[in-house]
């Protein structure tokens, strides 16, 4: 055995504390767990941070066709102007546990996912829009502004057009804008 960086010539063997060690030690699935609800928070977080930002979005806008604009356009500067925050969104390399019972009402980022839904609804009340379907063709919007973000990321020196004129349309478009 060494010791002290001499060799004594005499083996010697530790007494054996590993069950008691282990103990200590959470299981893989207390790691598990551990390491899904920290993931949970930080999405959690991330995602009442995109709230505040598409609020501060709209803050001021009374038109229906000017607020859901508005959210769309905060949206796109969330993901250009904090790319890591979007990406604990949208982009993650990891997956959270999927609970069967989830709605649009009580899944994680739901009040952010709201503005885009209240918006459209809010163009329909307000006669602006042919929307039949908010909750869906909120989505379909959700989808296209994320697929811009992604796009806009990862191709930066493709020729884009104006933000302002891609988003336009994508609004006019999926939401059925008149």
């Amino acid at each position: 055995m060494l010791l002290c960086g001499r060799d004594t010539g005499r083996a010697r063997s530790a007494p054996d504390n590993s069950a008691q060690w282990q103990s200590l030690l959470p299981s893989t699935a207390q790691k598990a767990t551990l390491r899904h609800q920290v993931l949970e928070a930080v999405v959690a977080n991330t995602f009442e941070a995109l709230t505040d930002y598409l609020r501060r979005g709209v803050e001021g806008r009374t038109d229906a066709v000017a607020r859901l604009r508005a959210t769309c356009h905060a949206y796109l500067a969330l993901g250009h102007e904090h790319p890591e925050q979007y990406a604990v969104l949208f982009s993650r390399p990891f997956a959270l546990p999927t609970e069967v019972d989830k709605t649009v009402d009580n899944m994680v980022g739901a009040e952010a996912f709201s503005f885009l839904i209240d918006g459209i609804r809010d163009c329909v009340a307000a006669g602006r829009s042919d929307s039949t379907q908010p909750q869906e063709d909120a989505t379909a919007l959700w989808v296209a502004l994320h697929g811009y973000v992604g796009l806009r990321t990862a191709i930066p020196d493709f020729p884009w057009p104006p933000d302002d004129l891609v988003l336009d349309n994508l609004i006019d478009r999926i939401a059925l804008l008149k």
